[in-house]
């Protein structure tokens, strides 16, 4: 992954209408790859498995992203309107430069879970070639929805692919 490319792809995706946030996307429902990484929140490690039975958010982000700023503000948002109906919200940075990360985090972020993939291995798993992009799981870990850029309006489809994995009931939730 490089950075020059993905920054051009960060302010290329700007001018997307909604519509085109959502691109058709094959992998709709299909098991999300499972990573562990390394926290920036917090000590120890994130493995995406030990969290099955829980709906979740991955929020791909870059300190150097400017729309990324946005989706992580939107993402907290999504934390806090529907964590009580078990939805985790899990930050994944992809800078080389991991105190810088958890610095920002701290500041931007704070409320969110967050990790570090400054090898890019967890992007490419995921297919991320521009910035930021959202990944909502559903309870059993299958790709719900995935959102590429941050234009106006994709915060409301975002939610509303949260809503509908929310009303899903879940048979084990995760601790």
């Amino acid at each position: 992954m490089h950075k020059r490319t993905l920054q051009a792809a960060c302010l290329c995706l700007l001018a997307l209408p909604p519509a085109l946030a959502e691109a058709a996307n094959p992998k709709a429902l299909a098991q999300a790859p499972d990573f562990t990484a390394p926290r920036l929140d917090a000590d120890g490690s994130f493995t995406l498995s030990g969290h099955r039975g829980t709906p979740m958010v991955l929020d791909f982000w870059a300190t150097w992203c400017a729309p990324c700023w946005r989706a992580l503000a939107a993402s907290a948002r999504l934390q806090s309107a529907y964590e009580a109906k078990g939805l985790q919200v899990l930050g994944v940075n992809i800078d080389e430069d991991v105190p810088k990360a958890r610095e920002f985090a701290a500041r931007r972020a704070p409320t969110l879970a967050m990790v570090s993939d400054a090898s890019g291995h967890i992007a490419d798993s995921y297919d991320v070639h521009a910035m930021p992009v959202t990944v909502v799981l559903d309870c059993e870990g299958r790709i719900a929805a995935r959102f590429e850029g941050f234009p106006d309006g994709v915060e409301r489809q975002i939610e509303r692919a949260v809503a509908a994995v929310t009303a899903q009931p879940c048979e084990t939730r995760a601790d």
